[in-house]
């Protein structure tokens, strides 16, 4: 068991990288910022700062961070190297996870969902529309000293 991570902490956030922290294009565009990415392709990517800040204001209110990627995690270690986001922020970085095997259906368990994407999608059961990762964390600091 010494190999495992265990993230015992109640005030946990996970992060996805694309449309979410970057959205990455195969050309420069003004603006944008060049990640190399593991295979040693540049992709030039428009960074949602708003939501890079917001990272990093969870973790100063004592939010543990995972960040994932549908790309994989090598592919979201290269976004967060090129953002300069380090392990003080972030504390774990994976795959983005297929799946998620529970008895609860996620709106009993996922209090708040903030959706970044351009058009609305099937499947937020009902979730909360929260507009930005900042708005969340104000919301989840307040619950938690209220």
């Amino acid at each position: 068991m010494s190999n495992k991570r265990w993230i015992k902490r109640k005030k946990i956030i996970q992060c996805d990288v694309d449309d979410t922290l970057v959205e990455s294009f195969n050309s420069w565009k003004p603006g944008h910022i060049p990640i190399n990415d593991q295979n040693g392709f540049t992709w030039w990517s428009k960074v949602n700062w708003d939501n890079v800040q917001a990272l990093r204001d969870a973790k100063a209110a004592g939010f543990s961070i995972t960040v994932h990627s549908a790309g994989g995690a090598d592919w979201a270690e290269c976004v967060l190297e090129a953002l300069e986001i380090g392990p003080d922020i972030v504390d774990e970085v994976a795959d983005k996870p297929d799946a998620i095997i529970d008895d609860l259906d996620s709106g009993h368990w996922i209090e708040h969902r903030v959706y970044c994407g351009k058009e609305p999608r099937a499947g937020s059961n009902g979730l909360q529309a929260i507009k930005s990762i900042a708005q969340l964390i104000e919301i989840l600091k307040e619950e938690r000293e209220g």
